[in-house]
């Protein structure tokens, strides 16, 4: 049923292309208008005199980041979080001061780019455009930065899958856009969310089938654990993984086996060929959040057009509640018009973003 890609596909990946906010139900502020620009006041200076910043003024001001805010002579977009979005993130003034100096710089420059963009200037709806931050990425290269990944959605701009909340407050030394709530940088890879969940054990043995015999970038599990690809996994939970491969099975492993079980048929009976196929339709080449879909069902390439550039891909549709993506289905070719859906949203990861989902995608 699913011997329909080679091993090149891993390759034709990479070719192409702390905590994460959630969906809630905290209230938040509605979407400012443009403030226009002052072109005498300095970012650092708005922080220092709008009482609205409190909680981002003693942090900058505790890790030595507001002299860089006030430099005139400096280029910054500032994605800068109020009082209002520390608290829907759980942060709270006394909390913000019990961080660690390192912590909270490294939380604070990766809300830092260093060059001006205006809102005009972010325009990608699928992929975000990655913009590289002030936050090493790893901290023996201080030279290659941490992405973050920036989209606009009508007139709406996310920082990952944040929404900004009010846009383009102009200074002499460039912009801010204030957030919703906090952009965490993300502190695990694609490999560790996966690899590091018991509900997923099923679909990592069948990542690690599809690799065998592959190496570097032609391996998926080399993929995962790349700092610098960026990829969506639609991950499926083991609950789905079990229907699979009972189905594989004729029946003879029942849905009800031990989760071992499942786990060795993989490793037994499923061919490379076969399991790459399946790991394959579950990628996408580019990260994207669930504000980052259509609302409409739209038919996405997947990795498996690496191998079948004339395969349809997954169709998937995103639904909004306000700025925030609050549901994200996905379907595969083969699974009889009934989609999956994706629960929880948007677990970010250095190198991608993983999406759970409760059904297997069949690619024919």
């Amino acid at each position: 049923m699913f011997s329909i890609i080679n091993k090149k596909a891993g390759a034709v990946i990479l070719a192409a292309g702390f905590l994460v906010f959630q969906s809630c139900n905290k209230e938040f502020e509605d979407i400012d208008p443009v403030v226009k620009p002052d072109i005498t006041t300095t970012i650092g200076s708005i922080i220092e005199t709008d009482a609205s910043f409190s909680i981002f003024k003693s942090a900058v001001t505790k890790t030595g980041l507001l002299p860089l805010l006030k430099n005139p002579d400096a280029k910054i977009t500032l994605f800068a979080v109020d009082d209002a979005a520390f608290a829907a993130s759980g942060l709270s003034q006394a909390i913000v001061d019990g961080l660690p100096v390192a912590q909270l710089a490294a939380i604070l420059r990766y809300h830092i780019v260093p060059q001006a963009l205006p809102s005009s200037a972010i325009t990608a709806v699928m992929p975000p455009v990655q913009m590289p931050t002030l936050l090493p990425l790893d901290p023996t290269n201080p030279l290659v930065k941490m992405n973050i990944h920036l989209s606009k959605i009508g007139t709406t701009i996310y920082a990952n899958n944040i929404p900004v909340k009010q846009s383009d407050i102009l200074a002499g030394n460039g912009v801010i856009h204030k957030t919703v709530a906090v952009v965490m940088p993300p502190s695990v890879l694609l490999s560790n969310i996966i690899y590091d969940d018991p509900q997923f054990s099923i679909f990592e043995a069948a990542i690690k089938r599809a690799s065998q015999g592959s190496t570097g970038t032609s391996s998926f599990d080399f993929l995962l654990q790349f700092p610098v690809v960026n990829l969506t996994v639609f991950a499926p939970t083991n609950d789905a993984m079990k229907q699979l491969v009972s189905a594989l099975s004729g029946g003879m492993v029942p849905v009800a086996a031990p989760e071992q079980v499942f786990i060795d048929f993989i490793n037994n009976f499923v061919p490379v060929q076969n399991a790459a196929g399946i790991v394959a339709y579950h990628i996408l080449t580019a990260r994207n959040y669930a504000h980052n879909f259509p609302t409409t069902p739209t038919w996405i390439p997947t990795a498996l057009n690496g191998a079948i550039p004339t395969h349809p891909g997954v169709q998937v549709q995103s639904t909004f509640t306000g700025p925030f993506a609050t549901a994200l289905t996905v379907m595969g070719v083969g699974n009889g018009g009934v989609a999956s859906n994706v629960t929880p949203l948007d677990q970010n990861a250095v190198n991608g973003v993983v999406q759970v989902i409760d059904r297997v995608l069949l690619p024919q």
